[in-house]
């Protein structure tokens, strides 16, 4: 078996140019992306119960974010594993990124990976469900007001804003219970940490999207899984986490750590052919799975009306921010020529 930087120029070159044709082909159908798309906030809105029945299995308490940091390093640490192993069995070889790449993977790495799930489990429990559920939303909205900025053929336009606007109602809608839920009071500790949480992904997904321009998804996506999951795995045991070594926490880490794999690696092969604002909307799909996850697997009441509202709503937001429709396009066209006329 051969140590090789894994490069897409080298030999083969029409074999590899035919394989990317055919990807581009493939993770370009709107069907497919949709589905796709469907899957990986799924699998992540699933993870959210799967989460707490492995702090309840490791006996790890909400005040230990030590120990909670040692969960989160081994279920990453083992999504970059199994990711690594994937490509290597596929390609027949050890695989490495190329040398102009291994410096944003590991900013990758460390951003999204380690600090992120930092300032999460540091921010969860010194804030409501609510104020949470606002900034974490408000990243998906960043990151189509960020995508006007940096990509040439992903301008904002009123379908983008009105689609945003649908989605983050949804969300909003979905965690609302009452007057109470709002707290005006800022925290560091609290929304500041969930708001930092949000901005590292905001921030790190323009990087995804470059580095998949130079390194096949499963590279970089495995290498940054491994390397923000071991950091997080010192940082866990400088703190003195500790977890309570069990047959059940087993097979939940050993799930969480497939789902986080493969969500991850879909998820960038779509950022990597399609629009980051077009694939990013749909994480507010994110607490609608999050939710249903948790009724079937925490017994939790989820068939509420208002569920099937808030669904139906992140569901037009989502057909608006991606749709080619002619009545919205008139609809457009019609808004920008106010506009003009009133200018």
């Amino acid at each position: 078996m051969m140590f090789k930087n894994y490069n897409l120029k080298e030999e083969k070159t029409q074999k590899i140019k035919y394989n990317t044709d055919k990807k581009n082909v493939f993770f370009k159908n709107k069907f497919i992306v949709m589905f796709i798309a469907v899957l990986c906030t799924a699998l992540w809105g699933n993870m959210i119960p799967a989460i707490r029945l492995g702090f309840d299995f490791f006996g790890i308490t909400a005040e230990n974010i030590s120990s909670e940091i040692l969960f989160a390093g081994f279920c990453f640490s083992l999504s970059g594993i199994y990711t690594l192993i994937f490509l290597c069995l596929k390609e027949k070889k050890l695989i490495f990124p190329s040398k102009k790449t291994w410096k944003d993977i590991f900013v990758l790495g460390f951003v999204q990976t380690t600090l992120q799930y930092v300032f999460l489990y540091i921010g969860i429990p010194n804030t409501s469900g609510f104020n949470a559920s606002i900034i974490s939303s408000s990243g998906t909205l960043l990151i189509v007001i960020l995508s006007h900025f940096i990509y040439k053929n992903d301008k904002m336009d009123l379908k983008k804003c009105l689609g945003c606007f649908l989605g983050l109602l949804g969300v909003l809608a979905l965690n609302f219970n009452s007057v109470s839920d709002i707290s005006s009071m800022f925290t560091l500790k609290g929304e500041g940490m969930i708001f930092f949480s949000t901005l590292t992904f905001v921030l790190t997904t323009p990087l995804c999207k470059k580095l998949s321009k130079y390194e096949v998804t499963e590279v970089f996506t495995g290498y940054s899984f491994l390397i923000g999951g071991i950091i997080l795995l010192v940082l866990g045991v400088l703190g003195k986490g500790h977890l309570d070594i069990n047959t059940e926490g087993l097979i939940m880490l050993v799930y969480l750590s497939i789902a986080a794999a493969v969500a991850g690696a879909l998820w960038n092969c779509l950022l990597k052919y399609n629009k980051v604002s077009e694939i990013t909307v749909y994480n507010f799909l994110v607490p609608i799975f999050g939710a249903i996850s948790s009724g079937i697997m925490l017994g939790e009441k989820i068939f509420r009306v208002k569920s099937l509202i808030c669904l139906v709503l992140i569901c037009l937001g989502i057909y608006f921010v991606g749709s080619n429709s002619k009545f919205l396009k008139l609809i457009e066209k019609k808004y920008n020529n106010r506009e003009q006329n009133y200018v």
